[in-house]
C-alpha cells in the first residue's frame, strides 16, 4: 500500500466518503437541530460535531499515553499546551474538519455541483449498512448504536446529513483541485525558483560525545572529529567508525555488539533542505562536492557530528507509475489457496469481459479489501520506486511491464490482482506539481474563506464531551 494520502481524502475514506446536502437554504440550519459550526446555508449538529471529534480522538488515542495523557480521565483538564488543552486541541481539529465541508458544500452551488443518483445511491448503502451493524451488534436503534460508539446524540438523520454534507464537499474539493494545470515551462520556472525543496543529497555521519565512564573527555570528542573530518573517501569513514566503535566497546560487550547494524546507522539518504539548518546549507552549497566532510557542534552538548557528502544535491529523476490493484487476504477467503483461487478467477472474469481499465477498476471497487484505494477503484497513481511492498514494487517497475498489463501478485497483505496503468512523469516533477497545487489551493481556500463565513458557537462545543 502507499505509505501516504492526503489527510482530506484519508478522512473520506475513514467516514466512508461522508458529505453535504444539495439543498442549500436555511431550513437545513434550523429545522434539523441547532447548529454548532455553521455558515449562511449549512451546518454541523452536535451529534455530527461529536462524531468529528470522536474522529480525531481515534486518530490520536494510540500515541497519547506516549505523550503524558491520561486517557482515563477528562482531556478538559489536561495540558496540550500552556493555555490550550488536549480536548481544546483535538476539537479545534474537528472544527477544522467542519470548515472544509462548509465551504466547499457552500461552493457548490456556485458551481453547479449537485448530488447525483450515484451519490445518494452510496449514501443509502452506508445508512443500510449503519442500520444492518447496530442490529447485529444488539442495539434497539441506530442512535443506540451511535451513543455507544460516539458518547453523544447523533441521530440516523444527523447522520444522513452527515454523508450528504461529506460527499458534496468531496465533490467539490475534487473539482477545485483537478481544474490545477501547468505548463512544462511553469513547472520548470517553479523547479529553478525553488530548487532546494526538490533535490536531496547522501551522506554518512556519526556523532562523537564525552563519555565519563569510558573517560572520554570534551577533548578526546573534538580531537575525533577532527581526525575523521579528514578522511577523503566513504571506505576511510566507515573503517575509522568501525575502529571507534570497537575501541570504545568493553570486551564483555562485543560479544553482543552488530558491527554491520552500526555501520547501517551510518547512511542518510534523499535527505531534505531545511532552510538555516548549517548542515543543509553546507551540504546544498553550489560548491559542494562528493566526499567534503562537514562538522556541526552542539554547544549545549558538546556532541560534535561529523558528515562526508556522498551524493550532491540532486533531485530525484525516478520515474514513478500509476497502478490499479485488487486486495484479496486469506483473512476472508478462508485460505491462502481460496485466496489465489479467487485472484484468478477475477482475472478470468476480467478477460472475459472487455478486458478494460475501466471494467477492471469496476472489480476494485467491488472486491478490493483496501480502504486505500477502493473508492478509486484500486488506482494508485505516482507510486515512486520503494513506496511500495518489495513483491508490489517489483512488479510494478519490471523493465519490460507495460500499459494494460495484469498479474497476480503475493505479499505479505495478501494476493493482489494487478492491473499496469501507465509510467508517469519523474518524481522531481511530480514534487513540483504538488507544491504549485497546494499554493493554488491554499489562495482559493483563503477566498472561500472570506466568501463564506463560519460561526462557530464554543461555548456549545464545550459541552459536548463532559
Amino acid at each position: 500500500m502507499k505509505k501516504t494520502l492526503a489527510i482530506l481524502l484519508s478522512l473520506m475514506m475513514v467516514l466512508s466518503l461522508a458529505a453535504c446536502s444539495s439543498n442549500g437554504d436555511k431550513a437545513d440550519q434550523t429545522d434539523n437541530g441547532t447548529k454548532y459550526v455553521y455558515t449562511d446555508n449549512y451546518g454541523f449538529t452536535k451529534g455530527e460535531m461529536a462524531y468529528l471529534y470522536n474522529y480525531v480522538y481515534s486518530q490520536s488515542a494510540s500515541y497519547l499515553s506516549y505523550l503524558g495523557v491520561d486517557t482515563t480521565k477528562s482531556l478538559k483538564d489536561q495540558q496540550y499546551s500552556e493555555d490550550t488543552t488536549w480536548f481544546d486541541y483535538m476539537m479545534e481539529q474537528a472544527v477544522n474538519y467542519a470548515k472544509d465541508f462548509l465551504l466547499f458544500s457552500e461552493d457548490a452551488k456556485v458551481r453547479g455541483i449537485v448530488l447525483n443518483d450515484e451519490d445518494t445511491t452510496k449514501i443509502n448503502e452506508e445508512l443500510t449498512a449503519v442500520d444492518a451493524a447496530a442490529k447485529e451488534a444488539g442495539f434497539d436503534s441506530v442512535e443506540a448504536y451511535f451513543k455507544d460508539s460516539f458518547g453523544a446524540s447523533l441521530t440516523r438523520a444527523d447522520y444522513e446529513s452527515f454523508l450528504q454534507k461529506s460527499t458534496l464537499a468531496y465533490k467539490v474539493y475534487a473539482d477545485i483541485t483537478d481544474s490545477y494545470t501547468f505548463t512544462d515551462d511553469q513547472i520548470q520556472e517553479h523547479y529553478d525558483g525553488n530548487m532546494n525543496n526538490f533535490r536531496r543529497v547522501d551522506f554518512l555521519t556519526y556523532s562523537f560525545s564525552k563519555d565519563e565512564a569510558n573517560n572520554i573527555t570534551d577533548a578526546d570528542v573534538a580531537k575525533s572529529a577532527e581526525e575523521l573530518a579528514l578522511v577523503t573517501t566513504a571506505d576511510e569513514f566507515k573503517a575509522y567508525v568501525k575502529n571507534h566503535i570497537e575501541s570504545i566497546t568493553s570486551e564483555e560487550a562485543k560479544a553482543s555488539l552488530d558491527i554491520d547494524a552500526e555501520m547501517a546507522k551510518l547512511q542518510s539518504l534523499n535527505v531534505n533542505y531545511t532552510q538555516g539548518d548549517d548542515v543543509s546549507e553546507w551540504a546544498f552549497a553550489d560548491d559542494a562536492k562528493v566526499n567534503q566532510t562537514f562538522i556541526s557542534k552542539d554547544a549545549d552538548s558538546g556532541v560534535q557530528t561529523v558528515y562526508l557528502l556522498t551524493k550532491t544535491a540532486t533531485r530525484n529523476n525516478d520515474v514513478t507509475v500509476d497502478v490499479r490493484h485488487i486486495l484479496l487476504t486469506a483473512t476472508t477467503y478462508g485460505t491462502d489457496e481460496d485466496a489465489k483461487a479467487f485472484a484468478d478467477d477475477l482475472v478470468s472474469q476480467w478477460q472475459a469481459g472487455d478486458a478494460t481499465e475501466d471494467s477492471f477498476a469496476a472489480l476494485a471497487t467491488e472486491y478490493t479489501e483496501d480502504t486505500g484505494s477502493k473508492a478509486n477503484g484500486g488506482l494508485y497513481e505516482s507510486v515512486a520506486p520503494g513506496e511500495m511492498v518489495a513483491q508490489f514494487n517489483d512488479w510494478i517497475f519490471d523493465a519490460s511491464r507495460k500499459s494494460g498489463d495484469v498479474d497476480v501478485v503475493k505479499t505479505d497483505y495478501g494476493y493482489h490482482v494487478m492491473y499496469f496503468v501507465k509510467a508517469g512523469s519523474p518524481v522531481w516533477k511530480n514534487e513540483v506539481v504538488a507544491s504549485m497545487k497546494q499554493i493554488a489551493y491554499s489562495a482559493d481556500y483563503a477566498k472561500l474563506s472570506e466568501t463564506y463565513p463560519i460561526t462557530i458557537e464554543s461555548d456549545l462545543l464545550d459541552k459536548i464531551v463532559d
